[in-house]
């Protein structure tokens, strides 16, 4: 059964305006050091920054709660498999949101267009 749905948009150059003016304040308060080592690694950073801010996004509008109820930006990790297919990770509130309440989570960036999309499907049971 699907328990939520969410999408988001971000404009590839609104992060890098962030970037250039917070620098590490602002990519180490919404991205993990993994995130930040492997976005900072690829040609053009901020597109996979903003593909991964899109991912957050689209899963805090489907849990439907957004930043509340302890949740945070570095509680939601987007890393890539052997392949290149991007997953969710979690830890610490939406780890435990997500083991309680059985969800599994589905995800599709599109990284190479600005601006950048991302909806997420949110199964679980009810």
């Amino acid at each position: 059964m699907i328990v939520g749905t969410g999408i988001d948009i971000v404009n590839i150059d609104r992060i890098e305006r962030l970037m250039t003016r917070w620098g590490t304040l602002f990519l180490g308060r919404v991205f993990t050091e993994s995130e930040i080592i492997w976005c900072q690694q690829r040609g053009r950073p901020q597109e996979c920054f903003a593909t991964r801010f899109a991912a957050k996004e689209a899963f805090l509008k489907a849990i439907g709660w957004g930043l509340r109820n302890g949740i945070q930006w570095t509680d939601i990790e987007v890393k890539n498999d052997s392949m290149g297919k991007p997953l969710f990770s979690f830890y610490r509130k939406a780890k435990e949101v997500c083991e309680t309440s059985e969800f599994r989570i589905f995800f599709s960036p599109f990284p190479t267009t600005d601006p950048t999309p991302c909806p997420c499907v949110i199964r679980g049971k009810k």
